[in-house]
């Protein structure tokens, strides 16, 4: 009986021994695993270490991280490149004021004496701006900036903006050369338009002389040749006007001389002036403004040159019987619009943008076969602007043309204006063929 009690004992001994052992196995096993886990991580770890250090080195902005007592945590090539730093000021722990009295020394902050240099650094780098630019002995601009981090540490980002800094002195340099073309050109028309118009106003004269017969009777064909002279001076003079009128509107010179007048007496000159024309070619021109149309406060030489300019072109793109409208009226935002509306030849879509260009006129269609300086429109758009209004075109190739002046209701002076006796034509205001 004490023999099978102690084999019991001894086989209980071993079960439990054996249990232990496959425990510690399983145990051992687990270790294995998490080992290789472990590995595992370690080796994604540093393969993700390896492709951030190479993305950080990559990078051509020089970047850097210092702790809160501005000792040198990291740093990239870019950064030592950038800097010209030696490789000892780019070791992790090196101070930042002895990267920048370095940077002193080689006259990389400008000329002065070490400390003002770096009691300057220091104060900019702890001051309230975020980025600075400064330029380095070796003609290299560099901008700088920095960026706190979450746990006190600052970054700093240097960029290399030489080409920046160099595009932009050529820019200015353009912009100069630009603005002395701009002299030049105003100069030579101020002289030209002198030149050109004492000689001309001589021309206009003698020829209206003759033409008026204070010279005495002359040969028919003469007084015919001396009218052709006036009608191609008052042509040439207007044109250079009108040339002049762009220049200074260009170069912002040109000044409105304000007044308060009424709009029909304008409208009534100007069909009277294009009245031969008009009646050359059967034309029926209306002109439809209520009797109690507001004045403007404007410039009367200025707006009656649009409505010449507006009229001139209409006359001349109306074919013979046609019909020429003048319209004058207020609109629900009070601003007063002045309306020609013409049954013309019309202008393509894609062409109306083109007829505000200078010196420029439609290239399409029947249009291009009227002879015309390519100025009335585009100076009548300038006058309309100068005024705080704007100048519309709606057009159909065919159907005729409708330009709108819309002049802003500051422009409009409120009450029902006095009937002058007669009409009063534009200050100054040339016959134009635009």
């Amino acid at each position: 009986m004490r023999e099978t009690d102690q084999q019991g004992a001894a086989d209980d001994i071993v079960a439990d021994k054996a249990a232990e052992l496959g425990a510690l196995a399983r145990a051992v096993a687990r270790l294995r695993e998490d080992a290789r886990t472990v590995a595992a991580s370690a080796a994604e770890i540093e393969a993700g270490w390896s492709l951030l250090t190479t993305v950080f080195n990559a990078l051509d902005q020089g970047i850097a991280v210092f702790s809160q007592n501005e000792r040198l945590l990291a740093a990239n090539a870019a950064y030592s490149s950038l800097l010209a730093l030696p490789s000892n000021l780019t070791r992790p722990g090196i101070s930042l004021w002895d990267v920048m009295a370095h940077q002193i020394r080689q006259g990389y902050l400008g000329p002065g004496d070490t400390y003002t240099l770096l009691t300057h650094a220091k104060q900019r780098w702890s001051g309230q701006d975020d980025t600075w630019e400064q330029r380095h002995a070796d003609g290299r601009w560099l901008r700088v900036g920095r960026a706190p981090l979450p746990h006190g540490e600052v970054m700093m980002v240097v960029t290399d903006i030489s080409a920046t800094r160099a595009a932009e002195a050529a820019l200015r340099a353009s912009e100069a050369r630009l603005l002395e073309a701009d002299r030049m050109k105003n100069e030579f028309l101020a002289s030209m338009s002198h030149e050109l118009r004492t000689p001309l106003n001589a021309i206009l004269g003698f020829s209206e002389v003759i033409t008026t017969g204070l010279m005495g009777d002359l040969p028919p064909k003469v007084v015919e040749y001396c009218k052709d002279i006036h009608a191609s001076g008052v042509h040439l003079l207007a044109i250079i006007n009108q040339v002049l009128d762009l220049s200074k509107i260009e170069a912002g010179r040109f000044e409105l001389d304000l007044e308060i007048f009424d709009l029909p007496s304008i409208v009534q000159f100007a069909c009277a002036m294009l009245s031969p024309e008009a009646q050359a070619k059967w034309l029926n021109v209306e002109t439809l403004l209520p009797p109690d149309l507001p004045r403007l406060n404007a410039d009367r030489r200025v707006v009656g040159q649009i409505l010449l300019n507006l009229l001139s072109n209409a006359v001349k793109f109306t074919p013979e019987g046609g019909r020429v409208t003048v319209e004058g009226r207020i609109d629900l935002q009070g601003d007063l619009l002045l309306i020609v509306t013409d049954t013309g030849i019309g202008i393509d879509i894609d062409e109306q943008d083109r007829v505000f260009e200078p010196f420029r006129r439609a290239s399409h269609g029947p249009a291009r076969r009227i002879t015309g300086s390519g100025l009335g429109l585009p100076i009548s758009r300038s006058f309309m602007e100068l005024h705080g209004g704007s100048l519309a075109i709606e057009s159909k190739p065919g159907q005729g043309t409708r330009i709108t002046a819309r002049f802003p209701s500051a422009r409009v002076v409120p009450g029902t204006p006095e009937a002058p006796p007669r009409p009063e034509p534009p200050k100054s205001a040339p016959r134009p063929r635009a």
